[in-house]
């Protein structure tokens, strides 16, 4: 199954658990990993996912991926060509579900992520974590 997970780009000590807590469970279920290469959440996914050896997909905008030095070995950068928007429909279209972590009141880019999973008729777990 292809899980994407998004999150706040500040995030708080209860947030990098619930991601890592995430990337741990797709670990043991066998779950592919899709998340963008913001700072925050995913930064945190990305780190974890490598350390876990979990095969993960990066998605950048602009044609360019925050982190180029991603590990090839186990993970896939898709560069994008339009803005972050854009790039988080593309998400949305390639996942099978969404896990969005975000502070309260509710942060726009994950919140928009969420929001384009569910048009597309796909389940999102909210993790709104103060």
């Amino acid at each position: 199954m292809n899980i994407l997970i998004t999150g706040s780009r500040e995030i708080t000590n209860s947030m990098r658990k619930k991601a890592i807590q995430v990337v741990e469970w797709c670990w043991e279920n066998d779950h592919h990993i899709i998340v963008g290469d913001a700072p925050g959440i995913d930064h945190v996914v990305r780190f974890e996912a490598l350390k876990l050896k979990v095969y993960i997909t990066v998605y950048g905008a602009y044609d360019k991926i925050r982190e180029p030095e991603m590990d090839k070995d186990w993970s896939k950068c898709v560069m994008t060509p339009g803005n972050y928007p854009e790039r988080d429909f593309l998400m949305a279209k390639q996942c099978d579900m969404c896990v969005a972590i975000m502070k309260a009141p509710r942060t726009n880019g994950t919140f928009y992520t969420g929001k384009c999973v569910e048009r597309l008729g796909k389940r999102v777990i909210w993790r709104i974590i103060p």
